[in-house]
């Protein structure tokens, strides 16, 4: 097979069809595009990476306007643009991935990428005014954003999602992990000491009323499949103690069920996931005692 090389600098609006036809044609080349890692198409981009992007200057004229040369873009001091060697060869990008062993870049979750987004965003300004590259900065610098944050009152849980959400986008000298520097660690292990985790609550509701009100909506035949389902979803969620991220990834897909139990095997990945840690399992025994619950 022939390896396509390019070069392309696509309108904004188009990058995640160009990276989907790199991937059709299985090209490798040059990609330049914006330093957007809230955008829908960054874990694609990172997922085709087989060389660590580079951060090109923030120069007044590295960007214009098409139909006006004179005219700076109006985007041009909230941005920066990385020149990425991308390929559609899964096989040229596993063998670059295998030589990251904490590959900063890989993708995240959804819900990650929205956690992270207003920490990465703050750190694109700290390293705009400072002039720093975003992607390959000094761990000094890392860390000095983190005490910057902490002494506008950031909470040690707050402090940690910036670390992690750092460790997102940045590749260190040596392919070592921002978010297992030692360095920051003992950042964090000082801010837990002055700043500990407190519970969020002080106090918690009466499970007794909310299990009296479940008790009403019986028999089930005569109950509608929405406040069923709601029911239902209640009463897991106290039995299990689980957090929403849990209950919501349960499906009946891996379900096992016998006369005394249902287990449910949670085969997506959690906050709690850990390498070479099992699944997830939950399981609710049956309860005779009262047919209303």
């Amino acid at each position: 097979m022939v390896t396509v090389c390019f070069y392309a600098f696509p309108p904004f609006s188009v990058i995640m069809r160009t990276l989907q036809k790199i991937q059709q044609d299985q090209a490798t080349g040059l990609l330049l595009v914006p330093f957007w890692p809230t955008q829908a198409w960054w874990p694609t981009l990172t997922r085709m990476l087989i060389q660590a992007p580079l951060v090109l200057p923030n120069r007044m004229d590295t960007l214009y306007l098409p139909q006006d040369p004179s005219a700076v873009e109006p985007l041009k001091n909230q941005m920066s643009l990385l020149l990425c060697h991308l390929s559609g060869n899964i096989c040229r990008v596993k063998e670059f991935h295998r030589q990251l062993p904490t590959l900063s870049c890989s993708p995240d979750p959804t819900s990650m990428r929205v956690q992270y987004s207003s920490y990465i965003k703050k750190w694109m300004d700290y390293c705009c005014k400072r002039n720093i590259d975003p992607i390959s900065p000094s761990v000094a610098s890392g860390i000095n954003f983190l005490v910057e944050l902490y002494h506008k009152g950031l909470s040690y849980s707050a402090l940690n999602t910036a670390r992690s959400a750092l460790a997102s986008v940045i590749v260190l000298q040596g392919n070592q992990s921002f978010g297992n520097h030692p360095l920051g660690s003992r950042f964090l292990k000082g801010t837990f000491t002055t700043r500990p985790a407190l519970p969020k609550y002080k106090e918690v509701c009466d499970v007794n009323t909310v299990l009296e009100h479940l008790k009403t909506l019986h028999p089930a035949e005569s109950v509608s499949l929405k406040l069923l389902r709601l029911k239902i979803v209640m009463l897991m969620a106290i039995l299990s103690g689980q957090c929403r991220q849990t209950i919501h990834a349960l499906t009946t897909r891996d379900t096992k069920v016998s006369d005394s139990k249902v287990v449910f095997i949670v085969n997506e990945l959690l906050k709690t996931t850990k390498p070479g840690k099992e699944c997830t399992k939950i399981e609710f025994l049956s309860f005779n005692e009262d047919p209303r619950l």
